[in-house]
């Protein structure tokens, strides 16, 4: 009669075939709160966080600058229309002499009137402003309700700045970097 046992596999060692169970070490995975920072209240190194699969990424702050070329952008894709006023109320006080694009009332009356002595066309002109930067509220407003008259006046400089035909070049995204041991030892 043929003799069947159980064999530990890789050994020697046999168990008669009625056994019905047998003592293991058995590795179980168990989910734990792994922390990533110590009872002191100080962050684990770069290396002890890669030890438990995790790493500091840094997203640098973006320049001023960046943040405002995106947001015109924006603004100015959405809706094409507003460059076209916006290029209007540039060119009026252009014809003024006035370069501040955010010009008081005071400085935009006085400008009219050295450049305009006939009260007629004093007024053309006046209506002509407040006609265009109606318009600019107008079609900011069909992208962003919240837009009021302060708003348009206070962001002039800048939507003239962003002018699609005129802006300056995309500043440089600065690109987010993975903390290294070396920089943390430095800092």
């Amino acid at each position: 009669m043929s003799d069947i046992v159980f064999r530990k596999i890789g050994t020697e060692e046999t168990l008669p075939y009625s056994t019905l169970r047998v003592k293991r070490t058995k590795t179980v995975e168990v989910e734990v709160n792994e922390p990533l920072w110590d009872a002191t209240g100080k962050r684990l190194s770069v290396d002890q966080l890669a030890a438990i699969g995790y790493e500091v990424l840094v997203t640098p702050e973006q320049s001023a600058e960046y943040i405002e070329w995106h947001y015109y952008d924006a603004i100015y894709t959405a809706n094409e229309m507003l460059a076209t006023r916006v290029i209007e109320y540039k060119n009026l006080l252009d014809s003024l002499g006035i370069t501040d694009y955010n010009a008081t009332t005071e400085t935009v009356e006085a400008a009219i009137k050295t450049a305009y002595t006939d009260p007629t066309e004093q007024l053309t002109i006046v209506e002509q402003l407040q006609a265009t930067l109606l318009n600019i509220k107008v079609n900011y407003q069909a992208i962003d309700g919240t837009v009021n008259d302060f708003m348009v006046w206070s962001q002039m400089s800048l939507l003239v700045k962003y002018l699609p035909a005129i802006r300056p070049g995309e500043p440089a995204y600065i690109e987010p970097y993975v903390m290294t041991s070396a920089m943390e030892s430095s800092s």
